[in-house]
């Protein structure tokens, strides 16, 4: 009769998620129409001094009416037209610093058409790149 003896070890995972009353809330609050969501603001309003409630919107069933359009509109975001060589330019200043990938990465924005393709000559662009490298070193 031979006892063996060890060690050893055994990791485990448990992974749960649980709603907090917040997130309970929310959800709830997703789940209301335009009138209930209207009655519920209203008696948090009650409850809260702080909070105060516009009962100026009028609801429609089936559609909006011009009111409701209008309050929409109010808050839609304006979209200005952007070029695409702004927007990338946009991107790279937001997300790049100041390296000579960079540098790159605007000289290649800068050879985009309207359309987004590359007029540059790959070759050439990549010779000139190796030429400078070799004074700069």
């Amino acid at each position: 009769m031979a006892l063996k003896q060890g060690f050893g070890q055994r990791q485990k995972q448990i992974q749960k998620l649980a709603m907090t009353q917040q997130m309970q809330q929310s959800i709830r609050i997703l789940k209301y129409g335009s009138e209930d969501l209207h009655n519920f603001l209203s008696n948090v309003e009650l409850e809260n001094p702080f909070m105060i409630v516009n009962a100026s919107h009028s609801y429609v069933t089936g559609g909006l009416d011009h009111q409701n359009e209008h309050d929409i509109a109010e808050f839609a975001v304006e979209k200005k037209a952007q070029s695409l060589y702004d927007y990338l330019m946009d991107q790279v200043k937001l997300t790049m610093r100041k390296t000579p990938i960079r540098d790159m990465v605007v000289y290649f924005i800068s050879q985009l058409d309207q359309n987004g393709y590359l007029k540059a000559d790959l070759e050439k662009t990549f010779k000139r790149k190796r030429h400078r490298q070799s004074f700069d070193a």
